[in-house]
């Protein structure tokens, strides 16, 4: 049992280490045997039925101990973690749909849900959900069920997000740059990282949670503006490089700390007018337009960016940007650096 979970399981008061596995009812329920406290106007231990029903942080302790998946994906810590925080906040939006499997002979297997009741289990908080449960025939339907669940499941895309709260007009953006921004913000709250590479709870909550990566997008709509203005003269090819959420940070923090060279960069950079071999500008333009997902990861975007405005920021030349793996590079004039 990972220590993430001992953790879970001790702040939700659950105690019991060998509980029994869910016993089926004459009316088709299953009972959990836990050691948890009964929920009003309930037999002793809790029953799972379909519906909305509030699980309090010992009842989510013990489900997982007795329900859960035998070939359920280890415990993502920083993701309960993110998760916990969200309900801790009250930013959870309850309701959330959790599913079990219910085998022929009546005992129910958690498929849907291990990680945010996990986090309840550190939470401290009763919640609501949405109870499901999938009658299966046999163990193959179950695993089945499993991975529908572990796979299929599909967020709501950047531009769902901004279409339902009119960011683009209500900051006077375009819809393109409304996009770069919104992608770009967790981008500068990571201190300029993508991904999954070390995440601090911090980047995970602007990743996760809408409001908050809306509200550092807004701390940036003036430069998002700016730099909207000094790419509109770019060739559809290069702008969409341009937009790209990395280019796009890169582009805002400079913008931000270095207005005037900044502008001067970008703009020089998206009309191309007669930028001179060895121009910092023109070698980023080719290395933009050459470097695709296969030949260049969101990392080195990052970088290849940064090195083109400090060679410009110094006055430098640049015929040729090399990306080392694991080298860091700051962005001169910022407090920001990255890291190939």
């Amino acid at each position: 049992m990972s220590r993430w979970l001992q953790a879970s399981r001790a702040a939700a008061g659950f105690s019991n280490k060998n509980g029994a596995r869910p016993q089926p009812d004459p009316n088709g329920y299953t009972h959990m045997q836990t050691n948890v406290q009964p929920l009003k106007g309930q037999v002793k231990t809790p029953v799972i039925r379909e519906g909305f029903q509030t699980l309090t942080p010992s009842d989510a302790a013990a489900i997982i101990e007795n329900c859960s998946y035998d070939r359920q994906r280890k415990i993502d810590s920083m993701h309960a973690e993110t998760l916990r925080e969200m309900m801790q906040r009250g930013a959870w939006l309850e309701k959330s749909q959790i599913d079990f499997g219910r085998m022929p002979d009546g005992k129910i297997w958690l498929v849907n849900g291990h990680h945010r009741l996990t986090a309840q289990t550190r939470s401290g908080r009763s919640l609501l959900w949405a109870i499901a449960v999938h009658d299966c025939k046999s163990v193959d339907d179950l695993r089945t069920l499993y991975y529908r669940y572990d796979t299929n499941v599909r967020k709501r895309t950047s531009e769902n997000i901004l279409q339902g709260v009119d960011f683009a007009g209500q900051h006077g953006l375009s819809k393109q740059m409304a996009r770069a921004l919104f992608d770009a913000a967790p981008i500068i709250a990571s201190g300029m990282t993508v991904g999954t590479r070390n995440p601090t709870l911090e980047t995970a909550l602007a990743r996760r949670l809408t409001d908050e990566r809306i509200a550092i997008a807004e701390r940036f709509v003036a430069e998002a503006s700016i730099y909207e203005k000094c790419i509109d003269a770019a060739p559809a090819n290069l702008k969409r490089k341009l937009l790209l959420p990395t280019i796009a940070a890169v582009a805002l923090v400079t913008i931000r700390h270095e207005a005037e060279i900044a502008a001067e960069f970008w703009s020089g950079l998206a009309e191309n007018d007669g930028l001179r071999r060895g121009d910092s500008r023109a070698t980023l333009i080719q290395d933009l337009l050459a470097r695709n997902g296969k030949s260049g990861s969101a990392h080195q975007f990052l970088v290849a960016a940064a090195k083109a405005w400090n060679a410009y920021h110094s006055g430098r030349l640049l015929k040729i940007i090399k990306v080392n793996s694991g080298h860091t590079t700051k962005i001169s004039g910022t407090p920001y650096e990255v890291t190939a």
